[in-house]
This record gives C-alpha cells, sequence and structure tokens, in this order.
C-alpha cells in the first residue's frame, strides 16, 4: 500500500535509508524503517540498490594481488617500444611526405575550381577538333598504291626526295 508514485521514496524516511544501510540508526528507528520498508515498494527498491552499490563499493576498495616482479619491465618495455615507433615515424622523409600531400590536395582544389569554372563560364571543357580536308592530304602522303613494295626503291626514293630543305 504505496502512498507515493513507483519510483520515489517516502521524502520523511529518505534522509534514513542510507544510515538503515550502514546500520547507523537506533533499535527503535530500525524497527520502524524495516515496518515501512514492508509497504513500501518504492524505499525496499531504493535500499536494495543501496545495499547493491556498497557492496560494489566494498568489493572494488579491496587490494589487488601483486602483479609479479616483471610487470614494471614489461610495461616500461611496452613505453620504450611506443616511443621508439613514434620516434620513427618523425623521421628524414616526414616532411617530404607532409608536403607531397599538401601539393596532391593543392593540385585536387585547383582541378575542381578549373572544371567548375568552365562549366559555369561555358568554355567547352574539349576544344574542338580541327577538319582536314582530303585536298590537303594530297600533298601530304603519296598514294600508298603507286609505291612499289621493293626496299630497293623505297631507298631509292629516300635518296631522290628533298626531305624538310
Amino acid at each position: 500500500m504505496s502512498r507515493h508514485k513507483l519510483g520515489k521514496t517516502c521524502s520523511e524516511f529518505e534522509a534514513h535509508l542510507e544510515d538503515f544501510v550502514s546500520n547507523d540508526l537506533s533499535s527503535p528507528e530500525q524497527e520502524r524503517i524495516v515496518a515501512h520498508l514492508r509497504e513500501c515498494s518504492a524505499c525496499s527498491e531504493a535500499v536494495a540498490l543501496a545495499k547493491a552499490s556498497r557492496r560494489l563499493m566494498q568489493d572494488a576498495s579491496e587490494p589487488v594481488a601483486d602483479p609479479g616482479p616483471f610487470f614494471t619491465r614489461r610495461v616500461m618495455a611496452s613505453v620504450r617500444a611506443e616511443e621508439d615507433r613514434a620516434a620513427a615515424g618523425s623521421g628524414f622523409w616526414s616532411p617530404l611526405e607532409v608536403f607531397s600531400l599538401r601539393a596532391a590536395w593543392t593540385a585536387a582544389a585547383a582541378l575542381v575550381l578549373l572544371l567548375s569554372y568552365g562549366a559555369v563560364s561555358g568554355i567547352p571543357v574539349r576544344p574542338p577538333v580541327a577538319e582536314v580536308r582530303s585536298a590537303d592530304l594530297v600533298g601530304l602522303f603519296p598514294d600508298p598504291g603507286s609505291q612499289s613494295v621493293n626496299p630497293d626503291d623505297v631507298l631509292t626514293y629516300v635518296g631522290e626526295a628533298s626531305h624538310g630543305q
């Protein structure tokens, strides 16, 4: 028969619950709280929680077993190994790595800016390809059907032609 909402302790007993858990109350007060705890589920839950918390705190404060004589050596060896790994990372090549990373990011940002500028300003992404008329090709390249395939004729043709003069 609880006179309050579930989860809230009674204000008249709330101040005494911690003393009840630690057995610091006189007998009449302790009997009065025991009688109340039989009726009030919220206060009995609060006492159970306080007792569990007290046990956890006592277990946590117990001394831990000795880790052994080599514990300090293992820990210090691990610390030294970690320091050596950290020192090796900041060697000769570290500034070059930082510079190359910054240069790569700068180039990527410049490329993005140029492409976005080209898209916004209407500049074509690819320049147009120049058209070559077939009449222009006649003077540049001789007809392959009229040439002989004999290697001596090719050497003669190359010798007779004035290439670049």
